[in-house]
């Protein structure tokens, strides 16, 4: 079972926190993954805030797209930011905005990670920026 996934779009390219906004992701399915759905969860790089689904207000966001072998599809997850809780200094002095990456990933039925797209680059408003880079796995 193989599967590519991208994050094409995200409108406002400027989000800001608590405020949804729209992630548009392709994915491509192999011709010989037997799966009629898979489930695709958005995250971020950035260990400050959490992404949620707009509609449940569940974190990870993670929406169920159906599919058929050997297709690729196109979908719309309605999603939005939130601090996490107990962060201190975390907004911007001067309203700034800081650049977060956000990532999709498709879940295999017994939780495993098939595919990660690349890193979508956003502006969230009105956040402080990083000091260094901060990888997680």
């Amino acid at each position: 079972m193989a599967c590519e996934i991208r994050i094409d779009s995200v409108a406002p390219s400027t989000v800001c926190r608590e405020v949804p906004f729209k992630v548009e992701c392709v994915l491509t399915i192999d011709a010989d993954d037997p799966r009629n759905d898979v489930a695709v969860s958005f995250l971020t790089d950035d260990a400050r805030v959490w992404l949620c689904d707009a509609a449940s207000d569940d974190s990870p966001a993670t929406v169920r797209i159906p599919v058929q072998p050997g297709n690729t599809v196109r979908r719309t997850a309605s999603v939005y930011l939130k601090l996490r809780k107990g962060l201190v200094d975390e907004f911007s002095r001067d309203g700034t905005s800081a650049e977060v990456a956000l990532h999709a990933r498709v879940l295999a039925d017994d939780g495993t990670v098939d595919a990660v797209s690349f890193g979508f680059p956003i502006e969230v408003e009105n956040l402080a920026k990083r000091l260094s880079t901060k990888f997680f796995r």
